[in-house]
């Protein structure tokens, strides 16, 4: 139990968590697994939603950054009198589109590691559950096989023994 409660991560918190709760039925421990994995999902996701939204949204502000300049390069040519040379037209496209080529450049990279980082969430909340499940079978067969011993009496037993030792070195 030391040992679940010093490690670090979420399957060794779930763990640590069904352990506190040895005493439970084996419904009410898989309940508390659950609960606990559950807990930790939102950890696991939080910053992979931030990047699913850059890679959303970096294509849509490229757009509207070629948007703009189309705008403005429509503009400039209605102020020469509606006249321009393909040279100006070329130019003034030429800027618009950089802007989506921006966005898309960032957004195919940063969608590639929202995929990575969804299929580790995935795998790593598959591993707390099936951690939460073991625990589960784990703690209610060793109480089957009378293995687990409730804290208190394990404490109980070890200040009786502490108190015989002293009486025996106090004779």
């Amino acid at each position: 139990m030391h040992e679940a409660a010093r490690a670090p991560g979420p399957v060794a918190r779930v763990a640590h968590s069904t352990l506190l709760r040895h005493h439970l039925t084996r419904s009410d421990l898989r309940d508390v697994a659950q609960e606990a994995g559950q807990l930790e999902v939102p950890r696991i996701e939080k910053n992979i939603r931030t990047i699913m939204a850059v890679a959303l949204l970096a294509p849509l502000v490229g757009m509207l950054g070629t948007l703009v300049g189309m705008v403005e390069t429509f503009q400039r040519v209605s102020e020469q009198g509606g006249f321009a040379g393909p040279a100006e037209l070329a130019g003034g496209v030429f800027q618009a589109l950089i802007t989506s080529v921006l966005g898309l450049t960032v957004a195919v990279p940063m969608y590639l590691a929202y995929l990575y980082f969804l299929g580790r969430a995935k795998r790593l909340a598959h591993r707390i559950e099936r951690a939460g499940i073991e625990m589960v079978n784990l703690i209610s067969d060793a109480r089957e096989e009378g293995a687990i011993v409730s804290f208190r009496e394990e404490v109980e037993a070890r200040r009786r023994t502490k108190r015989q030792d002293k009486q025996e070195g106090a004779s």
